[in-house]
């Protein structure tokens, strides 16, 4: 047997971890002022909100950070709203009649790590001879994972909200009509998704 203790030991080192598999950052400072690595702008379903230390219940938000406590482990926090659904009721998307008031139902998941609060819709279309009739549908709160859209008696899911709009008589037939539908929260974070109308 050895004479010298071969007892294992570990050693704490006081410092703050900023921890993104995503975007591969991993970067550690023992530094009592830190500055917040910064997170790419490359995705239009999700908006980057701060750092989150799950242990302290901190969120940060500014470009520096003070140490205060011993360690700190961040990870990206963020908000995220993806449609689900954008479909007319009872029509083609590649022949929709004109003269003909027309419902178009949209739903959307929560896929971020927020409650969104008041949420709202609004549905714009660039052609000025299409009128679209009611102004917002119901505003809504969803919390992370949480849809609009619910079970019908079927099992099918199906969604509320929904606009109705009307094609003017005049507009040629063929006719390629693109449609900006956007949510928005109550801090303004929006989310939007464009598609297209064929006319009949």
């Amino acid at each position: 047997m050895p004479d010298k203790d071969t007892s294992l030991t570990a050693t704490y080192e006081e410092g703050v971890l900023f921890y993104d598999p995503i975007h591969e950052i991993e970067y550690y400072s023992s530094d009592r002022v830190v500055t917040v690595p910064t997170i790419p702008d490359d995705d239009e379903d999700r908006v980057f909100v701060g750092w989150y230390d799950r242990q302290s219940d901190t969120l940060l938000t500014e470009d520096t950070y003070e140490r205060t406590t011993r360690g700190a482990c961040f990870r990206p926090v963020y908000k995220s709203l993806v449609f689900t659904r954008i479909a007319l009721h009872s029509y083609n998307s590649n022949a929709v009649p004109r003269n003909t008031a027309l419902s178009l139902s949209f739903a959307y998941r929560n896929r971020g790590d927020f409650v969104m609060n008041d949420i709202t819709a609004s549905l714009e279309c660039d052609h000025g001879l299409v009128r679209i009739l009611d102004p917002q549908p119901q505003r809504r709160t969803l919390r992370p994972n949480e849809s609009n859209h619910h079970p019908d008696f079927f099992g099918r899911r199906i969604s509320t909200d929904s606009f109705t709009f009307v094609i003017d008589g005049s507009v040629p037939s063929g006719s390629e009509l693109p449609f900006t539908l956007t949510v928005t929260d109550e801090d303004g974070v929006s989310f939007s998704k464009t598609f297209t109308l064929i006319v009949q």
